[in-house]
């Protein structure tokens, strides 16, 4: 299981998905925990930079800042579907 450094935002499950951010925002898919999460460099409110989804990802897993690279090192993963609703027991 990889662990994210502090400078990375992670919204949990239930804060934002996919449908509820506006704008061309994607930069990437990343599949953990066999849910698929995607991508936002910088906040869900900027225009994301151009990045490759393999640094990001390697950045992530290796634990390495890049913001020596310039912009934002804060990424955000929004879950792509919302899960499925339970029933009330």
């Amino acid at each position: 299981m990889s662990r994210i450094k502090a400078e990375h935002e992670v919204r949990r499950p239930g804060e934002r998905y996919l449908d509820d951010v506006a704008g061309p925002v994607r930069v990437g898919r990343y599949t953990r925990s066999d849910e698929l999460w995607i991508y936002y460099r910088g906040t869900v409110q900027e225009r994301p930079c151009e990045i490759r989804m393999a640094a990001i990802r390697d950045e992530l897993l290796s634990g390495v800042d890049s913001r020596e690279e310039g912009g934002s090192s804060l990424v955000t993963l929004v879950r792509e579907t919302r899960p499925l609703a339970r029933p009330e027991r």
